[in-house]
């Protein structure tokens, strides 16, 4: 289902480039070779990378858009944002501010075998050489972010923020 989704989510996306890019691509341009959607780029020309990736359960597409500098330059207007009224900015940032992020505090990591996970039970205690002074570490959006140490602010559990990396 995942792959489904994702293979017709890839399939908007190119459509969606080849749409975007086919006006200005029908403008003759110097060192490029035309093959269907694929332009070939000299390896000496400047060029930006734009590398992002989709995840669907476990199904992912990565998409790699090489623009050569040139190209960015003669689209310089047509690309260049106007500066945002002061309302409109405010309520960028406001709805920028409100994205939920996820922060996970992660106590240790082990690496066991696939029959040990699956043996575990309620109840089951998982030993580690960490002491409780020993920093934790917090990941936001699964990259880390920051280590902190265990605590208890009124009386509730809390990890106060030593180090940002």
């Amino acid at each position: 289902m995942g792959l489904n989704i994702l293979n017709r989510f890839s399939s908007s996306i190119c459509s969606n480039i080849r749409e975007v890019w086919s006006s200005f691509f029908s403008r003759p341009l110097k060192g490029f070779e035309i093959v269907e959607n694929i332009y070939e780029i000299d390896i000496d020309d400047e060029y930006f990378i734009a590398d992002f990736s989709i995840e669907i359960d476990s199904a992912n597409a990565q998409f790699i858009i090489a623009i050569p500098v040139f190209v960015l330059k003669e689209l310089k207007e047509e690309l260049t944002l106007s500066k945002p009224n002061p309302e409109e900015r405010e309520m960028l940032l406001k709805t920028l501010l409100e994205i939920p992020v996820i922060l996970e505090t992660v106590l240790f990591k082990k690496r066991q075998r696939l029959i040990d996970a699956i043996n575990l039970e309620k109840d089951f205690i998982l030993f580690t050489d960490k002491k409780l002074t020993d920093k934790v570490e917090v990941y936001v959006e699964r990259k880390l972010k920051f280590r902190g140490q265990l605590g208890e602010v009124d009386g509730r559990r809390a990890v106060k923020l030593l180090e940002i990396l």
